[in-house]
């Protein structure tokens, strides 16, 4: 990597070869420990969010079929104690006393009661407050239904409300029943004095003859399923909510009314793409966009995103042979979970970053202990080249390098010493050079003077030669002129 790095941008400092990899490996390490530790919570978090949701509807729909099996079990001892002879239809106040008991045995129904086809119609309800109170409706009445509280004594109190005109026929657990002939869940319908919705199982109740005598019924007030429901913990702040199949609420945790009542005259149920609650709505809508009118009838798990936040949802189908076709919704925000991963997320940064830091620090720190004995025998080196070497390179405590600085000492000291051996062989020779010079330059003159003698003798003797040829030359002439 150095080589690559060096021939691209040049030579690199040791201390940048040095820290830059380690940093690199380091932050690499943590970073991928880091995205590891997210992934794997992100895991996680979708199985609790995956368990949660399938616990909580199981927990939905084992308690809200429990719950939903009593107003059965009543009008079916009802229609037991009818077709027994237990029931004298003459003498309603027994009745009223009978149904006043029976739903204080059975806490988990709203009312229980007994319509006739002549009109009449009696039975005891529990109010959402708690008191138990009276129905009386028929030809006593003026065919007025009457709502009276109970006395201490069980008896009728003070006058609650009227309605006038009445027919129970009309009420749609009773047309459901007499439909259906056989134990049935009407449809979901509004109380006729109170802003309530309420649900009823209804069964009808024949002579000996086989004619209809009219329908026993018990019914729950939805509020109690959304107590329910309000009751659960959804992680932190996920809900659930009941629908029918066309959309039309039944519950929900949030606390809010699956009707809304603009003004005295009447009351309208709404859907669930209408609700005040963002979520609901939200869901709603998304499960109608996906599905149009065929909603699961299998569980099934979705994922969908509100307010820019995922959410998980799961939905688990409610039906029953009795007519009973409801979706339970549970919604689980994934945010109530990655909470606690986005602070470990911004953890793991901070730490991620110390340890960069210190990755750096340490790298830091190594490379100056490596670099400097480095850059010590560097100049070191330099100055044996001056010829400026005097002290010897100190061990900074790493092996090697002390290794390194007792090689390159031994090898300055064994330069030295070979340069003054040199120096004294260079002083020897010299000297040997100057002597010999002296000894050559003592030849050279000695050869010099014998050869200016000989040059001296050659010239003497040519003189003499030539004044021998002068003399021969003389006499010739001198006897020639005798």
């Amino acid at each position: 990597m150095s080589t690559r790095l060096s021939n691209r941008f040049g030579t690199l400092p040791l201390r940048l070869v040095l820290v830059v990899p380690f940093v690199l490996q380091t932050s690499l390490l943590v970073g991928l420990l880091g995205w590891l530790s997210f992934y794997t919570s992100k895991q996680a978090v979708t199985e609790i969010t995956s368990q949660i949701r399938d616990n909580t509807t199981t927990h939905i729909e084992q308690n809200l079929r429990q719950y939903l099996q009593v107003p059965h079990q009543v009008i079916q001892n009802n229609a037991i104690a009818f077709e027994q002879g237990q029931w004298n239809l003459r003498d309603l106040p027994r009745l009223e006393r009978y149904f006043q008991q029976q739903i204080k045995i059975y806490g988990g129904i709203t009312f229980t009661g007994l319509a006739l086809e002549t009109r009449e119609n009696i039975g005891a309800e529990r109010s959402e407050q708690g008191p138990l109170s009276l129905y009386a409706a028929g030809a006593a009445t003026n065919h007025e239904l009457r709502l009276y509280a109970t006395q201490r004594t069980g008896g009728h109190g003070r006058l609650i409300k009227r309605v006038k005109n009445f027919d129970p026929r009309a009420r749609p657990w009773y047309r459901a029943a007499v439909r259906a002939d056989r134990p049935v869940w009407s449809p979901i319908y509004l109380h006729v004095a109170r802003a309530n919705a309420y649900i009823a199982a209804s069964l009808p109740i024949r002579g000996r003859d086989g004619k209809l005598k009219g329908v026993v019924v018990s019914s729950l007030n939805l509020s109690q399923i959304g107590k329910f429901l309000q009751n659960l913990r959804i992680g932190k702040t996920g809900q659930s909510f009941i629908i029918e199949r066309s959309g039309l609420m039944v519950a929900t945790s949030t606390g809010e009314a699956p009707f809304q009542k603009p003004n005295r005259q009447g009351a309208f149920r709404i859907r669930a793409i209408n609700s005040q609650n963002l979520v609901t709505r939200a869901t709603a809508r998304y499960l109608a966009d996906r599905y149009g009118k065929y909603l699961p009838i299998v569980p099934e798990t979705l994922e969908l995103t509100i307010a820019g936040n995922r959410h998980l949802v799961q939905i688990q189908p409610l039906k029953d042979r009795k007519g009973l076709d409801w979706l339970i919704v549970v919604v689980v925000p994934e945010a109530d979970f990655t909470e606690q991963i986005t602070a470990n997320t911004r953890t793991a940064v901070v730490l991620c970053l110390v340890a960069v830091i210190l990755a750096i620090g340490v790298s830091g720190w190594t490379s100056r202990r490596i670099a400097t004995p480095i850059w010590q025998l560097a100049d070191a080196s330099q100055r044996i080249a001056r010829d400026t070497l005097s002290q010897p390179v100190k061990a900074n405590g790493i092996q090697e390098l002390g290794v390194l600085a007792q090689s390159f000492n031994q090898m300055s000291q064994e330069i030295q010493q070979s340069r003054h051996k040199l120096e004294e062989h260079s002083r020897s020779l010299e000297y040997t050079v100057k002597a010999r010079t002296r000894e050559l330059q003592r030849e050279i003159h000695e050869r010099l003077v014998v050869e200016d003698a000989l040059r001296a003798a050659n010239q003497e003797l040519q003189r003499l030669a030539y004044m021998d040829g002068l003399t021969q030359v003389a006499n010739r002439r001198y006897f020639d002129e005798r």
